[in-house]
């Protein structure tokens, strides 16, 4: 059974018959309850309310972020912000200006992880049309000005990289780039350039990527490496 909590985040729970006690761990960014057989919902529910101190104390830090009324994700190009408000539609979706207002039915149960997953579909679909603008803009930009040979830029939905190169010159850009500072947005961009000439992380391709980034490319990659948010997970999650 899984569940959505407005402390907790998203709890999933679990029967063992060879479980002889409760045992709650925090895994990929949600609760992950066991109980022994013959616990029943009823009982699960209290357990839980039981254990709740100790659960916020568990992984405090990392509790799920709930998109709720009122939240909003920034990124390079639009302010991205979920209003509830009394409407017929589900869910709408409008630009106004650097805005994108997410309007959600007041109808919705913002706790359900359907309800979740269906705002997070949206948010995903705005970072991926402004990530097709202005990702792949930069990129004509940045291998223009250094007279770069490129055959193709493509924009993924890739959670593990922020980008690639093939051999045969194509960029492959994550939309959640749109989430980042634009100083590593270029420094991923420009990484990925780079690699049109040195397909490697030699000395030559670390000294090529600090004359094209202007600054120490490797302290730029340690911070774009492990660069996270709590939105950026957020808005991964779905």
């Amino acid at each position: 059974m899984q569940f959505q909590d407005k402390e907790l985040g998203l709890i999933t729970t679990r029967y063992n018959a060879r479980a002889k006690k409760v045992i709650a761990r925090f895994q990929n960014g949600q609760f992950v309850i066991t109980f022994p057989s013959g616990i029943n919902a009823e009982q699960i529910t209290k357990i839980i309310d039981e254990m709740r101190p100790q659960l916020l104390k568990l992984n405090r830090s990392q509790a799920v972020m709930l998109i709720e009324d009122g939240t909003v994700i920034d990124t390079a190009t639009t302010k991205i912000k979920i209003q509830v408000i009394d409407q017929s539609e589900p869910y709408k979706c409008l630009t106004y200006g650097e805005d994108t207002i997410i309007y959600v039915s007041s109808k919705k149960d913002m706790l359900k992880p359907t309800v979740q997953k269906n705002i997070n579909y949206l948010i995903n679909n705005v970072l991926y049309k402004e990530a097709h603008k202005f990702l792949i803009s930069k990129t004509i930009h940045h291998f223009t000005h250094f007279k770069l040979e490129v055959n193709g830029i493509k924009i993924s939905s890739s959670k593990g990289r922020w980008g690639s190169c093939s051999s045969k010159k194509c960029i492959n850009l994550s939309y959640y780039l749109m989430m980042l500072p634009e100083q590593l947005i270029d420094y991923v961009i420009l990484h990925e350039l780079a690699h049109t000439i040195e397909m490697n992380h030699s000395d030559r391709f670390w000294s090529l990527l600090d004359k094209m980034c202007g600054t120490d490319s490797r302290s730029l990659g340690t911070i774009a490496r492990h660069y996270s948010t709590k939105e950026l997970d957020l808005v991964k999650s779905y």
